[in-house]
């Protein structure tokens, strides 16, 4: 009898510790990831003239788990920028080529998760919610879905922040001419930076 209880009292021991060694785990990747976002915002703010007003942060919702990623939306500049624990990277939208939902593996792996394709920095992978187990999702796995297709509807609509010329009916060399009179106009006004210049011509004159 003493044995069973020393090894029962053992068992609950080890649990405790162990749900005390994942929340520590958690809390330091959440202060990473906090402090990554922060760190991200203040360099779209310096670089792009982003406002703090306007960021839209998406990160990883896991009471459980942290991955330690994040997603920072400037819809008013057009920015987009990924963060992965201690390092980010900050694109432009059109240089967004698909976003998507990626299914469930498991049933019981109620967890969703958009998956992003960029011309510049490859693919993110964004889990916005993450439940194991098949009785944990409900109203908070579908309020989830929902905001994350908002997400992705916002990411679609990025794609046409900078508007692809090339699919224009016809454009005379008169409306070109404005086109780039515009562009360089905002270059010199400081909304758009040397390298979105550059590339919004670029698409311009292709």
């Amino acid at each position: 009898m003493k044995i069973f209880l020393i090894i029962v009292i053992s068992l609950i021991v080890l649990n405790i510790l162990n749900k005390a060694r994942r929340k520590t785990k958690w809390n330091l990747s959440n202060a990473r990831l906090t402090s990554s976002i922060n760190k991200c915002k203040a360099e779209m703010t310096k670089s792009y003239n982003c406002h703090e007003d306007d960021f839209e942060v998406y990160r990883h919702d896991d009471r459980v788990e942290n991955d330690g990623t994040a997603l920072i939306l400037d819809r008013n500049k057009g920015k987009v920028a990924f963060v992965y624990e201690q390092r980010f990277s900050i694109t432009d939208g059109y240089n967004i080529l698909d976003a998507q939902f990626v299914p469930r593996i498991h049933m019981s792996d109620n967890t969703v998760t958009l998956k992003v394709y960029t011309e510049d920095i490859d693919v993110m992978y964004l889990t916005t919610y993450a439940r194991r187990g098949f009785f944990t999702g409900g109203e908070a796995y579908e309020m989830a879905n929902v905001r994350t297709m908002a997400l992705l509807e916002k990411l679609i609509g990025l794609k046409g922040y900078y508007p692809d010329f090339n699919d224009s009916p016809s454009e005379s060399p008169y409306s070109m001419a404005d086109e780039l009179r515009k562009l360089t106009d905002m270059y010199e006004d400081g909304l758009l930076d040397k390298e979105e210049f550059t590339k919004a011509k670029a698409r311009l004159l292709a």
